[in-house]
């Protein structure tokens, strides 16, 4: 009810830029996710994450530079969107490649 509410009283315009971020992110999970897996099952993995990665970039760029979150710097949004996209591509690799070799 609390979200339901909070839609209610905001414009459809805002309303609509905070579902379209939330399906981005949402979209980079399951991306991630299916990385993983697919890294501890001995699968090329490279269909789910190179988009995930991307996505990842994008994301953290629009919520850092976007007027709806944060409103800073578009450089810093650029730095910060491949810092973390290309840390979470290293973790999901590192991660998934262990969780293979425990499980042998």
């Amino acid at each position: 009810f609390v979200v339901a509410f909070f839609f209610c009283k905001v414009d459809f315009s805002t309303a609509w830029n905070y579902l379209g971020i939330a399906n981005q992110i949402l979209a980079s999970i399951v991306l991630w996710t299916g990385a993983a897996y697919l890294i501890s099952k001995g699968r090329q993995h490279w269909m789910c994450s190179v988009p995930a990665t991307f996505l990842t970039f994008i994301c953290v760029c629009f919520i850092i530079v976007a007027p709806l979150g944060f409103g800073l710097k578009p450089v810093l949004g650029y730095v910060a969107g491949c810092v973390v996209a290309l840390s979470a591509f290293i973790l999901c690799v590192v991660r998934g490649a262990r969780a293979r070799k425990i499980t042998l």
